[in-house]
C-alpha cells in the first residue's frame, strides 16, 4: 500500500512535469504570436500564450504546495 505522503510526492512530480510542458508551450505560442500575419491572429495567440503561462505558474505553485504539505500528511503503512 502507498502512504499518503508518497502519493502526494508522485502527484507533485506529475504536476511539475505538466507545468514545464505548459511553460514551453506558452513560450512557443507567444513567440509565434510575434510573427502572425494579421493583427487578430497575433492578438489571439498572445491571449492564448498568456493564459498558458498563467496555467504553468499555477500548476508550479500547486506542485510546490503539495511538496511542502507532504510532511504534514498522515503516514499509515499497511502490510
Amino acid at each position: 500500500m502507498w502512504a499518503t505522503a508518497d502519493l502526494l510526492l508522485i502527484l507533485a512530480a506529475i504536476l511539475a512535469c505538466l507545468s514545464v510542458l505548459l511553460f514551453v508551450l506558452a513560450l512557443r505560442t507567444l513567440q509565434a504570436a510575434k510573427s502572425g500575419i494579421y493583427y487578430s491572429i497575433r492578438k489571439n495567440a498572445q491571449i492564448i500564450g498568456q493564459r498558458l503561462l498563467i496555467g504553468a505558474f499555477g500548476t508550479a505553485i500547486m506542485a510546490g504546495v503539495m511538496t511542502a504539505s507532504r510532511q504534514f500528511a498522515p503516514v499509515s503503512y499497511t502490510h
